[in-house]
């Protein structure tokens, strides 16, 4: 049995909920900038049979430099506005990152 430092158990990693206005079908993806309401990204996908919601999240995955399995749609799966869950990062460090692609 191989011994070494235990990892520390998924929920003592630092996780982070956001709030996107998703918008389908755009001329390139790009995180447009932050909102009153939380943030507005573009995406080329259209929004059919969960296109637009996979690139979200790959995209996501891909500017926070996380796995894309640390990535998932809380609420608004058929919706514009989502709740976005991402593991591993902080709120600070997913809104830091965001701010640094929407300039």
């Amino acid at each position: 049995m191989k011994r070494g430092k235990p990892k520390p158990p998924a929920s003592l990693e630092p996780t982070a909920r956001i709030s996107l206005r998703v918008q389908p079908k755009a001329s390139k993806d790009r995180v447009v900038g932050k909102t009153e309401n939380g943030w507005k990204i573009a995406l080329t996908a259209p929004p059919v049979d969960g296109w637009a919601n996979q690139a979200c999240l790959s995209f996501l995955a891909k500017l926070l430099h996380v796995p894309r399995s640390a990535v998932r749609i809380v609420r608004g799966k058929t919706s514009r506005q989502k709740l976005v869950e991402v593991n591993g990062l902080s709120l600070s460090e997913v809104e830091e990152r965001l701010t640094e692609a929407s300039k």
